[in-house]
């Protein structure tokens, strides 16, 4: 029987607007994920792309706490970060 295994995820937020007026819509975005294992090991890290087309307008967390670098453009699609944990997680 094999031991069960936990991990610690952690991820970095951004908060986004698109539009104007009436069709104004705000929202927090992923920018960042990691898993860690019991040790603290990086087990996986992904920095994510804000969507295309929004403007960013609180990054401060993600700079101060998270120490990211605020080129919200750069990174993997949300969708690639999600099937990676996903992947992770399955295989254990």
């Amino acid at each position: 029987s094999q031991a069960t295994r936990s991990f610690a995820i952690d991820c970095e937020f951004i908060k986004v607007r698109q539009g104007k007026g009436e069709t104004l819509q705000t929202w927090e975005v992923t920018v960042s994920v990691g898993v860690v294992s019991e040790e603290l090991e990086t087990i996986l890290y992904a920095r994510v792309q804000a969507p295309p087309r929004t403007q960013v307008f609180d990054d401060a967390f993600a700079r101060t706490q998270g120490k990211l670098e605020p080129d919200w453009t750069l990174g993997v699609r949300l969708e690639v970060a999600q099937a990676l944990v996903r992947g992770l997680l399955e295989d254990g």
